[in-house]
């Protein structure tokens, strides 16, 4: 049984799961499972299989992910796993490469390369928006870091003359003298006139007057 090279069992009524034995059968070279009613999941030790030229799995009910590890079916010539209820996404390596949308089509939610004819992949979708992203927000935050940096310093000096411009003190101004003499305040008030008598408090009598700089 160990050297059986071809097993074709499409057409059938078989149903369940594939077993996982058939990867015992390492001198297949062309499996045909295809058109019945088989379900479950894609042995991920087909890769056994390492003289397989042809496997043909389509018109089942075979849901899941198709397995990465068939990869390494380096001999593998033909595929077809469609009108299935597989997802997730198309393995791209090894005798993948060769393949075309035809080995794929109708199934539940197969994502992959664009050769395959199926939507992108969502880790890639959002690898490019990130990639976007980038492009777009870091000039654009590089910028708005430069403006804002230009507004502050330019609200900060002027900010400084201001503050430079309060302490400059004209000590020359007339009416910057703080010493009046006996005489001025005589003369401002009319010699203590009680016309300018504007109050009396505990500390004295309170005048108005007017210096003779005004």
């Amino acid at each position: 049984m160990k050297s059986l090279e071809e097993l074709d069992l499409s057409k059938n009524q078989f149903s369940g799961n594939i077993p996982s034995t058939i990867s015992l059968l390492q001198n297949l070279l062309q499996l045909y499972l295809s058109h019945n009613r088989l379900q479950g999941r894609i042995p991920p030790n087909f890769d056994d299989l390492v003289s397989l030229e042809y496997l043909d799995l389509s018109g089942n009910n075979l849901s899941g992910f198709i397995p990465k590890s068939l990869e390494a079916l380096k001999y593998l010539k033909y595929l077809n796993v469609s009108f299935n209820k597989l997802q997730g996404e198309i393995p791209n390596g090894g005798p993948f490469a060769n393949f075309t949308a035809e080995s794929f089509i109708s199934n539940l939610a197969l994502c992959g390369a664009p050769r395959f004819q199926v939507m992108a992949c969502e880790k890639d979708t959002r690898r490019n928006a990130k990639s976007l992203l980038l492009k777009c927000i870091v000039p654009l935050s590089v910028s708005l870091s430069t403006i804002i940096l230009v507004v502050l310093f330019v609200l900060w000096k002027r900010r400084q003359t201001k503050l430079e411009t309060l302490v400059q003190v004209d000590l020359s101004h007339p009416r910057m003298r703080t010493i009046i003499s006996q005489q001025e305040l005589l003369y401002a008030t009319s010699y203590f006139c009680e016309d300018n008598l504007i109050g009396k408090g505990s500390l004295g009598m309170v005048y108005k007057g007017v210096l003779s700089d005004g």
